[in-house]
This record gives C-alpha cells, structure tokens and sequence, in this order.
C-alpha cells in the first residue's frame, strides 16, 4: 500500500489516479497511523510550499517523516519540500534530504533531456522509455553526488531525480506529461 500525502488536493488525486489505474493499492491521507501502515508514502507536488509545510507540521508529520525508513518519494515541489531550505523562502523544509534548494535566476519552464548519472536498478529513471521531461521550476537542487539524473540548463547543472537510500526525488510535472509520471510512479511502486 502506498500512501499520497494530502498537502495539495488536485495533485493527491492526480497521483492516486494514475496508481489506481494501474491497480497499485493507495490511500490520501494526513493520518500518521495510516501512513506507519503503509510500505511507501508519496510527497506530491503542490503550490504553495509554506501552506504545505504547515500542514505537515500541525499534523506532526515532519517529525514522523525524518525517522521512516520505508521509501519515500518527493514529486516536484514535494521533492524540493524534503529539503533543508528552500530558496530563499524564510522557512526550513523537512530536513529529510541534506541539499538546499536554491531560486533560478531564471524560471525554467519547457521539455527537456535528462542525462542517467546512475545506473544502478533502484534509479528511477533506470528502466524509462524517455529521457525528456517536462519542467516547470524557479527552484532546484544543484548537482550532487546523490544526484541520479540531471538536467542541464542555462549553465546550470540541476538535479532532475535524486536517491539516497529510501528516499527518492522527481523534479518534474506530472500534470504535463501523464505517460512519464505514470512510468515513474510505476518503478518507484515496484522498488
């Protein structure tokens, strides 16, 4: 069972949707016994980066996320919200990913090729039938060792997806590319 925690309603039921298709067990959920329950839980993406972290917070999933050691996977803004800082927003993130995002000078926003770092199976992107995705970002984690993909943009280097151990991060948008979401979902539910 995969549990999608609820910090943005339309991108909750847009992962749930695409799991469900696929026959793959999920639940939207805030509960924090329900998400003990499950064997993975999913950050999805949101908008508004402060309203989600104080949700997390005033359900007291902050602290309970930092200690699972079940896989978690952050999509989009949701990786970024696993971070330690998040731009140059006044707030910390989760702390569960020791990188800071940092704000673009310029907002990247459009289709673009990822280079494999990794290749490893338990890469997200090990098994993917495309190696375009679709970004839409003023915020990004730079390159890092744990960097599993990256993207490279006006002489940037950007992390595209990331894993350390059970923790697993997309930078992309799935509402724009529902085919490369749902290839991702799939391998992130089979690892």
């Amino acid at each position: 069972m995969i549990c999608i925690i609820d910090i943005d309603r339309k991108q909750s039921r847009l992962v749930s949707a695409i799991l469900s298709k696929n026959s793959i067990d999920n639940i939207i959920s805030t509960d924090e016994q329900k998400l003990s329950a499950c064997d993975k839980i999913i950050i999805p993406d949101t908008d508004n980066f402060e309203k989600s972290l104080r949700k997390l917070k005033l359900m007291n999933l902050m602290s309970v996320l930092r200690v699972f050691q079940k896989p978690i996977l952050g999509i989009n803004n949701g990786m970024l919200l696993m971070c330690s800082k998040i731009g140059s927003m006044p707030f910390v993130g989760l702390g569960i990913l020791n990188e800071n995002a940092v704000s673009l000078d310029n907002k990247i926003e459009g289709i673009y090729p990822i280079i494999n770092k990794s290749k490893s199976e338990k890469s997200l992107t090990y098994s993917s039938n495309s190696n375009l995705y679709y970004f839409n970002a003023d915020i990004a984690i730079l390159e890092s060792q744990l960097s599993d993909s990256l993207i490279y943009i006006d002489n940037n280097t950007l992390t595209a997806t990331y894993r350390n151990r059970n923790i697993y991060g997309i930078q992309m948008c799935l509402d724009n590319d529902e085919n490369i979401g749902e290839d991702l979902l799939l391998r992130f539910a089979e690892l």
